[in-house]
């Protein structure tokens, strides 16, 4: 993704558990070194930096606060 701007990807968090434990019960297809992230790609627009920041900063946020207060949101909202 040379020369565009990324931000966390909400699905991540678990994405990455469920990459890295399936690596290590195919007894280490990719190396007992593989490593795996995910991102978003957000273009290269100048408005990228911002959105990058901002999506980047509600994942943090939601993994942050966790269910305790989103639980309380409306089920339309989420």
């Amino acid at each position: 993704l040379a020369g565009f701007w990324t931000g966390g990807f909400v699905q991540a968090p678990f994405n990455t558990r469920i990459v890295r434990r399936s690596n290590a019960l195919q007894e280490w297809a990719y190396g007992r070194r593989f490593r795996y992230s995910e991102t978003m790609s957000l273009g290269k627009s100048m408005a990228a930096p911002i959105l990058a920041a901002a999506v980047t900063g509600t994942v943090a946020g939601t993994i942050g606060l966790g269910n305790k207060y989103f639980d309380r949101l409306p089920r339309r909202l989420v």
